[in-house]
């Protein structure tokens, strides 16, 4: 195994709180360890539909019970009630929990998603203003998590 290979393996073995021996022609741990990585990440992309599903089915179910209003949809609530879910989300799975990495996989992307959802939903109520402002916080935000991760 080459060494560039071997570190590689050494640090997303780190990442998923496993064992890595370095023993040449030891493929049982090899096979192991991807079988953990892979499962890390299903259940992070898993975790990524959750999410926004999650989100938009509690607004329903706030605005039908609490509101007493029957047609959610027309109100623009729901993008300020994504917002809030998605940039929770973001910061919860890169701040706060990033030390497992299907949380971490599965909160970032299931935010962004929301985010999306949120955006794509009511895009043409917004007025000019409300989408700079708005799609800037979240530029920044984004910007601010791929410095820090880049410098890991």
């Amino acid at each position: 195994m080459n060494c560039k290979k071997e570190k590689i393996l050494y640090r997303l073995n780190e990442r998923t709180n496993s064992t890595f021996h370095t023993i040449k022609g030891d493929n049982n741990m090899n096979r192991q360890s991807s079988f953990a990585l892979a499962r890390e990440w299903l259940i992070g992309i898993v975790l990524a539909f959750i999410v926004p599903l999650t989100t938009y089915y509690g607004f329903e179910v706030f605005c039908t019970y609490f509101l007493k209003t029957s047609d959610c949809r027309q109100t623009h609530f729901y993008f300020y009630a994504a917002l809030a879910a998605g940039i929770t989300a973001i910061i919860l799975g890169n701040f706060f929990l990033n030390h497992y990495l299907s949380l971490m996989i599965g909160l970032s992307l299931g935010g962004l998603f929301t985010l999306i959802h949120g955006y794509v939903a009511y895009w043409s109520q917004f007025s000019l203003i409300l989408k700079f402002l708005s799609l800037l916080v979240i530029l920044i935000l984004l910007l601010f998590i791929a410095i820090k991760r880049l410098k890991k």
